[in-house]
């Protein structure tokens, strides 16, 4: 590719002997395969620079810097998640802000409000969150929401009828000196 364009360039000018044969043809030759790498290099990281073209480190680049590769999901809701984390503006921490946060952090849940007490709660039951993920997500949520803002993010959610289901009496789980956050992994999963 480079080859001919270097040859339909220098052709006109009438100054070279570019037959096949030619040392100029050669030399020519071995410059477009140099040319032609770093043309490859040059596209691949053109791709990779914007995120509706990128498709490996590129996407990955753009996700650890905020905190986990989503290599699980398919390419296409990697890019749509890290393009609305991107939109993510000052007019965003309403009840729909919060929602778009949700979505584009990968996660469903509910959104409570207490405004006579100033805080909200993001009720996230349902998922079934590994111990990495839940430190991720909370993270996620305390470095995106304003600082004034006070919050708390649930994930399993205590039900005392799931304590009693496995026979943990009131005296066990206090005994037992837990975190909530804790319990609330302990009561779904068992000891």
């Amino acid at each position: 590719m480079t080859l001919d364009s270097m040859i339909k360039k220098l052709t006109p000018l009438e100054v070279y002997d570019l037959s096949k044969s030619s040392i100029v043809y050669a030399e020519l030759a071995a410059f477009s395969v140099g040319l032609d790498v770093q043309r490859n290099i040059l596209s691949e990281l053109l791709k990779e620079g914007f995120i509706a073209t990128a498709e490996s480190f590129g996407i990955e680049a753009e996700e650890k810097l905020s905190g986990v590769v989503r290599d699980d999901l398919s390419l296409d809701k990697r890019r749509e998640m890290l393009i609305e984390r991107r939109s993510l503006s000052v007019n965003d921490f309403t009840r729909q802000g919060l929602e778009k946060i949700l979505g584009f952090m990968g996660v469903e849940g509910e959104i409570l409000e207490y405004p006579q007490i100033q805080r909200i709660c993001l009720d996230l039951r349902g998922g079934d969150y590994e111990d990495a993920q839940r430190e991720w997500i909370v993270s996620q949520v305390q470095g995106l929401l304003p600082a004034h803002l006070e919050q708390d993010v649930v994930f399993s959610g205590f039900s005392w009828a799931d304590s009693d289901d496995n026979g943990y009496s009131f005296a066990y789980m206090d005994g037992k000196g837990y975190t909530w956050l804790y319990i609330d992994s302990f009561v779904q999963k068992g000891e």
